[in-house]
């Protein structure tokens, strides 16, 4: 029975591509045909729709996405692998253009060896207002340079919020500045106040280009934030980078976060001390006073 639904499949399928007027009654039949028997000659179709154009190519792929989902999508994913760039190509532009793929499903493609990167990158740009940031950000850093780069750029368009729960991230295990700087300009878009940990993690960089990527990063975020974040690193910062620091500390200052400049009200540069002492006595309540008492009896000399 498969063998004679082929022969049939071909049949018609050779009348649908020698018919001039698919807008003929003969035409719409013979592509009601073809919708109705397409789904297990669709490995055939991918390699007849390279060799068509027009109406028929276009009809020939809709007919396809509409069969691009459940166990057929395996079949538009393996396509990818083929050696034939015609194939890959029709493959990429048909799961392109499906709203039903999985994007976990292009993912994990993505790092499989048989592939193009590029193509598959190139599919998920599709659906990129759908993708998840924290999943692009975690496959990208798992990818070269160029590709990573290609990905991360990506995470700014997406529509959904970045889950900062499951991301996990670790500077040191990124070779690429440039890398490094695209999640940095990402995450200062973010409004999130929890994203201020993460930029925080950039600031150990032994690169200073990127240590002043963060700063800037912390002056662009769109909402407050606990700047405390900066203070374990506001003393061995250079000059550049602590008048940063600053400027972002004065900005964010608020009644909770001055209790937490106790440690460095008794430091030793003068000017941060005179600094942060006038914020405190600008901000502190009588609870923050309280905490700042807590928090300087711990220091040694005090």
């Amino acid at each position: 029975m498969a063998v004679l639904g082929s022969i049939l499949f071909k049949r018609t399928l050779k009348q649908f591509l020698d018919c001039d007027d698919l807008e003929s009654a003969k035409g719409a039949a013979l592509v009601e045909k073809l919708r109705h028997s397409s789904r297990d000659s669709l490995e055939h179709l991918i390699h007849v729709i390279p060799e068509t154009s027009g109406v028929h190519q276009a009809l020939l792929t809709e007919i396809c996405l509409e069969n691009a989902k459940g166990s057929s999508e395996e079949l538009f994913l393996n396509s990818l692998e083929s050696d034939a760039t015609k194939i890959r190509s029709t493959a990429a532009s048909i799961l392109s253009k499906s709203e039903q793929i999985n994007p976990s499903k292009l993912f994990k493609k993505l790092h499989e060896s048989d592939v193009s990167q590029t193509e598959v990158i190139d599919i998920l740009a599709f659906q990129r207002e759908r993708l998840k940031p924290e999943q692009i950000i975690t496959n990208a850093l798992k990818l070269d340079k160029a590709h990573a780069e290609q990905l991360l750029k990506l995470a700014p368009e997406s529509l959904l919020p970045l889950d900062l729960e499951v991301l996990h991230i670790e500077p040191e295990s990124i070779g690429s500045p440039s890398v490094k700087i695209l999640l940095l300009r990402y995450f200062c878009q973010v409004d999130q106040p929890a994203v201020a940990q993460q930029i925080g993690k950039f600031l150990n960089d032994d690169n200073k280009t990127i240590v002043i990527e963060a700063l800037k990063a912390f002056k662009s975020l769109p909402v407050k934030f606990d700047a405390s974040v900066l203070l374990p690193h506001i003393e061995s910062m250079s000059d550049v980078e602590r008048e940063m620091a600053i400027e972002v500390l004065k900005t964010q200052a608020d009644a909770e976060l001055v209790p937490k400049l106790a440690p460095w009200t008794c430091g030793k540069s003068d000017e941060i001390r005179q600094i942060f002492i006038r914020l405190f006595v600008k901000y502190v309540t009588p609870e923050g006073l309280e905490q700042f008492f807590k928090l300087l009896e711990k220091q040694e000399w005090w």
